[in-house]
């Protein structure tokens, strides 16, 4: 084998495993139109590669075509995999779904820990359920009315009965403002 048949052999090696991670890069980000761009050039370097490194060799053209395989199954699992485009509008439809729903539960447990903060015995609260009568949560937009009680200890160990309303606007998914306590008698 000469000096051109082994330079030939190399640089197609090359182009063929340059062409092959293009490929994959390519395959895996098929969903965006840019992502196409090292696709088809991953391709063309692949198949270039392929010649040159298998000419006069037909023991390569099973390893070639192997990885031709390898190829086009990168391309279509490619197709099946969520772009982070995708993803991220994903993100962006599901980040407003909180203010389709009502969250009256979630404003209860927040109102009920605000005022388990301003209690003397905290540990000793006791809290009805939400279906409780004498506990009510009406929603105003994003903004819930909490009344309820509270069953707790004062200072000098005594259980007391505490009525209380909480004023609490719900600001996303997971961020809750306290806009008013009262603590009613």
């Amino acid at each position: 084998m000469g000096a051109k048949s082994v330079i030939r052999n190399i640089f197609g090696t090359i182009l063929v495993i340059i062409g092959f991670l293009l490929s994959i890069i390519g395959g895996i980000y098929a969903q965006k139109e840019s992502a196409f761009i090292p696709l088809i050039i991953g391709l063309i370097l692949f198949g270039l590669g392929i010649v040159l490194a298998s000419y006069q060799k037909k023991t390569k053209i099973s390893f070639s075509a192997f990885l031709v395989v390898i190829l086009i199954i990168s391309s279509i699992v490619g197709k099946f995999t969520p772009s982070e485009l995708e993803r991220r509008e994903q993100e962006i439809a599901n980040a407003d779904k909180w203010k389709e729903q009502d969250n009256g539960t979630m404003a209860f447990v927040m109102a009920n820990q605000r005022i388990k903060e301003q209690l003397k015995s905290p540990s000793t609260a006791k809290f009805p359920s939400i279906t409780t009568k004498g506990v009510a949560v009406v929603k105003q937009e994003f903004t819930y009315t909490v009344t309820g009680y509270v069953d707790s200890q004062n200072s000098f160990g005594a259980v007391v009965r505490t009525r209380y309303q909480v004023i609490i606007e719900q600001v996303s998914k997971d961020d809750w403002i306290v806009k008013d306590i009262s603590i009613l008698e």
